[in-house]
C-alpha cells in the first residue's frame, strides 16, 4: 500500500511539473520520440500551452510535418499549418496519447500505395488502420487529401472537411483505372461525441470501371477495420471490385451486385449476396480472411442460371472467336487453368447451378460441386452435372504450385442414353456409362488433354441398333440389301457395345473397340487425336449368319469430335449414294467371291461383362 500511495504520489508531482513547466522544452523530446516510433523524420515549428496551466491542456502545434517514407521519396504523407489538441497529461505519462478534441486548419495528407499493396499509412499489407480512439469532438478545415493508390487502380484528390455544422464531408476527383471518376464520403459531426459509439457513413465511388454505394455505420469513431454496410457495386468486370475490397476477384462479364458487407479486420463477411454478371443470376455468401500476404475465401454460390462464358472477360471472348475461325469448332474447351494470378489466394466455395445457359446446346443441364483452391492447386470435388436422362460425377484437379499447370480428370456418366449422345434415336439407343480417366499439362483444358495419358471408355448394354447399320458392321451386302428392301427402319438387338481408349500424349488407341449385335460382331482399330480432335477408326466386321455377298472395305469413322464422318466402302453414310458407287460395291464384293476369298468365320462371343467391368474400373 505505501508503494502504491508512494508511486501515485510521485506521478502526480510529475504531472503537476509537467502542467507548469513551457511545452516548448518539450518540442525536440517529442520530435525525436515520435521520428523514432514513426521511422521517418517529425518536425514541429513551435509549441506551446493555450491558456492557464492544467492536467487536461490545450496544445498549439504550429507547422508540423511527418516526411514520407524514404521508399515513397521526397515530400511529407502529413503536414498541418496549425493544430490544437486537447490532451490528458495523466495517460500521456504512462506512454498513452488519448487526445480529447482536435481541430486541424491547412492539413495536407497524402497517402501512397504501390502495386504490391506497400502503403504509408499501415505498418504492412495487413495492419490495421489507426483510429483516434479517445477523440469525442474532430475539427478539420481547409485541408485537402490526395490518394495514389497504384494497387487499386485509383489516383483521386480533394478537400477533406469535418464540422460540427457539416460533420464528414470528403469530395475527390481523378481517375479510377485511367477514367474519370468521384469518392464521396460522409459522416455526422464530430462534437462531443462518443468515440466508442456507432458512427454512420455513407460512401459513394462513381466510375465508368466501377460504381460502388455503401450505406452503414463504423463500430467505433472512424475505425475502418471494424463496420457493417449495404452495399450496391456494377461495373464491366468483377475485377474491378477489387479497386474497393482486394478479395483476389477476377475478369468476368458486366456485373451488378447488391450484398450486406462487414468488416473485422482482417475478415470481410459478405452476406445476402444477389444480383447478375453478364446473364447469370446469383444469390450467396462468403468470408474472406487476408493474412499473411494472402486472401482465404469461404462460401457458397447458387447461380438460378450460369453460362461458363459470363467468366471470361470481352477481350477473352475474343481471343476464343479468332482462335475460333482459325481452328474450327472444338469440342474440347480452351478454358485456362494457368494459376499464376491467383497465387495469394486460397479458400473453399461450395457452388450450384440450376441451369446452364449455352450457346450451340450443351449435353448437360445442371452443375453443382466444391471448389476448393490452395496455393495454386484447384480441386473441384463432388461433381454432379446433370444431363438429359443421367448425370456425370467425379474429381477435377488443376496443380500449378510449380512448373506447368496439371489438369487431372477423374469422371463417371450413369444413367444416361445412348441415342441422347448419339442424336439419333431410330440408329441406335440403349443406356450409356463412362469413364474418364485423363492426366496432362498445359495452359488451357484443350492444351492439358492434347498431352494427356489415360484412358476413356464408353459402354452400353442390352440396346438396339437399325437392322441395316448392323448387316454393315458384319460387313454382309446381302442382308443389308435384304433388309432395306423388306424395312430399312427396323431395329434389331444390341446386346454390347464397348469402347476402351487407351491414351497416351493425347492419343486414344481402341483396347477394345467392340460392338456385339444379333446379326454381327465388330471391332475397331485406330486412333482419336486429341490435340486435332481428329479421328481416324475403321471397324471390322463379320455377320453371324453371313450370306454369299461380302462387303470388302471396313466401315471407316473419321472427321473430327465435331464433325464425325462415316463411310461404308467408300460412300458417305450421310449422303445418298450414286448408282455408280454402288456399282462399284458391288463390283468389289462379286470380285472377292471369284477370287475365292472365302467369308471369315464368326468372331467368338464377345465377353460384355468382363469387358464393361475393365472399361469402367
Amino acid at each position: 500500500m505505501r508503494i502504491a500511495a508512494l508511486t501515485i504520489g510521485i506521478t502526480g508531482f510529475v504531472a503537476v511539473v509537467v502542467a507548469l513547466t513551457p511545452l516548448s522544452m518539450f518540442r525536440a523530446a517529442i520530435e525525436r520520440r515520435v521520428s523514432a516510433r514513426l521511422g521517418v523524420t517529425v518536425n514541429i515549428g513551435s509549441l506551446r500551452r493555450v491558456g492557464s496551466p492544467s492536467f487536461v491542456p490545450t496544445i498549439e502545434l504550429m507547422d508540423v510535418r511527418i516526411a514520407q517514407p524514404a521508399w515513397v521519396g521526397k515530400g511529407d504523407i502529413l503536414a498541418v499549418d496549425n493544430a490544437y489538441v486537447r490532451l490528458p497529461l495523466l495517460p500521456l505519462l504512462r506512454g498513452q496519447f488519448e487526445p480529447e478534441a482536435v481541430t486541424l486548419r491547412g492539413m495536407r495528407l497524402v497517402l501512397v500505395r504501390t502495386a504490391t499493396g506497400k502503403s504509408n499509412w499501415k505498418q504492412d499489407n495487413d495492419g490495421t488502420s489507426a483510429r483516434p480512439r479517445s477523440i469525442s469532438s474532430l475539427t478539420i478545415e481547409d485541408s485537402r487529401i490526395s490518394v495514389t493508390d497504384i494497387k487499386r487502380h485509383i489516383k483521386m484528390a480533394g478537400p477533406l472537411v469535418v464540422t460540427p455544422q457539416t460533420g464528414l464531408q470528403v469530395a475527390l476527383r481523378g481517375t479510377v483505372r485511367g477514367s474519370a471518376g468521384a469518392l464521396s464520403i460522409k459522416g455526422g459531426p464530430i462534437s462531443g461525441v462518443n468515440p466508442a459509439a456507432p458512427y454512420p457513413f455513407t460512401f459513394d465511388l462513381t466510375s465508368a470501371p466501377l460504381t460502388f454505394n455503401a450505406r452503414g455505420a463504423m463500430e467505433n469513431l472512424l475505425d475502418l477495420d471494424h463496420f457493417s454496410a449495404t452495399v450496391s457495386a456494377r461495373g464491366p468486370s468483377l475485377k474491378n471490385i477489387d479497386d474497393v475490397i482486394a478479395a483476389g476477384l477476377f475478369e468476368t462479364q458486366p456485373f451488378a451486385l447488391t450484398a450486406a458487407i462487414k468488416r473485422q479486420s482482417p475478415v470481410w463477411v459478405i452476406q445476402r449476396l444477389s444480383g447478375v454478371i453478364g446473364r447469370s443470376h446469383l444469390t450467396g455468401s462468403a468470408t474472406i480472411t487476408k493474412r499473411d500476404g494472402r486472401s482465404k475465401i469461404s462460401g457458397a454460390i447458387h447461380f438460378a442460371a450460369f453460362d461458363f462464358n459470363d467468366l471470361v472477360s470481352d477481350h477473352g471472348l475474343s481471343k476464343r472467336r479468332a482462335l475460333l475461325a482459325a481452328i474450327g469448332p472444338r469440342v474440347i474447351p480452351n478454358t485456362g487453368i494457368n494459376l499464376s494470378k491467383i497465387g495469394k489466394t486460397d479458400g473453399r466455395l461450395f457452388f450450384k447451378a440450376d441451369k446452364l445457359l449455352t450457346s450451340g446446346g450443351s449435353a448437360f443441364s445442371s452443375l453443382s460441386g466444391t471448389l476448393s483452391l490452395d496455393h495454386r492447386v484447384v480441386r473441384l470435388d463432388h461433381i454432379v452435372a446433370a444431363m438429359a436422362t443421367g448425370q456425370m460425377t467425379g474429381t477435377a484437379i488443376v496443380h500449378h504450385a510449380s512448373g506447368r499447370p496439371k489438369l487431372t480428370l477423374d469422371l463417371r456418366v450413369t444413367g444416361e442414353k445412348l441415342d441422347r449422345i448419339v442424336g439419333a434415336p431410330s440408329d441406335v439407343s440403349g443406356p450409356l456409362r463412362a469413364r474418364i480417366m485423363l492426366s496432362g499439362t498445359g495452359n488451357t483444358i484443350r492444351e492439358a488433354l492434347a498431352h494427356a495419358n489415360g484412358r476413356v471408355a464408353l459402354v452400353s448394354s442390352h440396346g438396339r441398333i437399325r437392322a441395316t447399320a448392323a448387316a454393315v458392321l458384319g460387313q454382309d451386302l446381302g442382308r443389308t440389301i435384304g433388309q432395306v428392301i423388306k424395312d430399312k427402319r427396323a431395329q434389331t438387338a444390341m446386346p454390347c457395345l464397348v469402347a476402351n481408349f487407351e491414351a497416351k500424349g493425347g492419343i486414344l488407341r481402341p483396347n477394345p473397340l467392340v460392338i456385339d449385335t444379333a446379326v454381327s460382331v465388330g471391332r475397331g482399330t485406330g486412333s482419336i487425336n486429341l490435340f486435332d480432335e481428329r479421328i481416324m477408326l475403321a471397324i471390322s466386321g463379320v455377320a453371324k449368319h453371313p450370306s454369299g455377298l461380302r462387303i470388302a472395305d471396313p466401315v471407316r469413322v473419321g472427321g473430327t469430335l465435331t464433325q464425325p464422318t462415316i463411310t461404308i466402302a467408300g460412300i458417305a453414310a450421310t449422303r445418298k449414294p450414286k448408282f455408280s458407287a454402288v456399282l462399284s460395291v458391288f463390283g468389289k464384293s462379286i470380285a472377292g467371291m471369284f477370287k475365292g476369298n472365302k467369308t471369315p468365320m464368326p468372331l467368338e462371343t464377345i465377353p460384355c461383362a468382363i469387358l464393361t467391368t475393365a472399361a469402367l474400373r
